[in-house]
Order: structure tokens, then sequence, then C-alpha cells
């Protein structure tokens, strides 16, 4: 009896081990891969939507292929019409591909015009540099480089403009 359940307890124990070793062993599938930058739920949901009328649209193909091996089979040649989802699957898709393209064009959009304002940020501060510079050294007599103030300004200017855009 009890070495009946100690064998039970190695026997679950070997058992155990080797499903921890096969887990150890076999390549676990990494599942990091990311949306896309332009990747939101408004095209999410309309996948999903034509996810669901293509799976639809599978199911009537498939009756309708048994449907037409009977219609042969009894030598009859009568076709109905497919047209109407068809049409709904296909409307399905061109507005997901519609909405994927405007999407991508708003993210391209928004990237530039960060860009942009990164490069006008960038050449606010080297003429700041610059200035400061100047103004360290002595060069710079007051009225003599007024025109570098007012560069800097507009940059800043700028940039306020391109920020609130």
């Amino acid at each position: 009896m009890l070495e009946s359940g100690l064998h039970d307890c190695n026997y679950k124990q070997y058992i155990e081990n080797i499903r921890q070793d096969y887990n150890n062993c076999t390549e676990q599938r990494r599942l990091n891969a990311k949306n896309a930058y332009w990747w939101n739920n408004a095209i999410e949901q309309k996948r999903r939507e034509c996810l669901k009328d293509n799976a639809i649209e599978q199911k009537r193909r498939e009756c309708l292929k048994a449907r037409r091996r009977r219609v042969r089979a009894a030598g009859s040649s009568t076709h109905r019409g497919t047209q109407n989802t068809d049409d709904d699957y296909k409307t399905c898709k061109r507005k997901l591909g519609k909405l994927i393209r405007n999407t991508k064009r708003k993210c391209w959009k928004d990237l530039c015009r960060e860009l942009r304002l990164q490069d006008m940020q960038k050449k606010a501060r080297q003429v700041d540099k610059k200035h400061e510079k100047k103004m360290l050294e002595g060069s710079m007599p007051g009225t003599r480089y007024k025109h570098l103030g007012r560069r800097i300004q507009d940059s800043h200017q700028k940039v306020r403009v391109l920020n609130s855009i």
C-alpha cells in the first residue's frame, strides 16, 4: 500500500517534469507584434465587420455550390442571382480600404507637422545659442544686432503657430 502511494507520487512528479521540460524546450510564440501607427479602433471594428461578412459569404458560397451540385445531378440548370451578398462584402471591403487610406494620410500629415515643429524648435534654439554667445563675448553692441532679436521673436512666434495647429 505504501509502495503504491510512493509510486503514484513519483509517477505524477515524473509527468510534471516531462511537461516542464517540454514547455522549456519548445519555441514559444512571441506576441510582441505591435499595431501599425495608423491602426485605430474604427479600422478594427470595420475589419471585424468585413471578416464577419466574409465568413457569411463563404458559407453562402458553400451552400450555393452544394445546391448547384444537386441541381446538376437532377438534370436542371437553373441559377439564382447572388449579386446582393457579393455586393455587401465588396462594399464593406471598399469602405475598410478607404478608412485605412484616410487614417494613414491623416497620421502621415500629423507626423510631418510634428517633424516641422521639431525642426523649427531646433532652429530657434540654435539662433538663441548664437545670440547668447555673442552677448557673452561682449562683441554685440546694443543697436548693431537688433535684427537677431527680431529673428528670435519671429522663430518663437512660428513655433507657437505650429503648436496651435
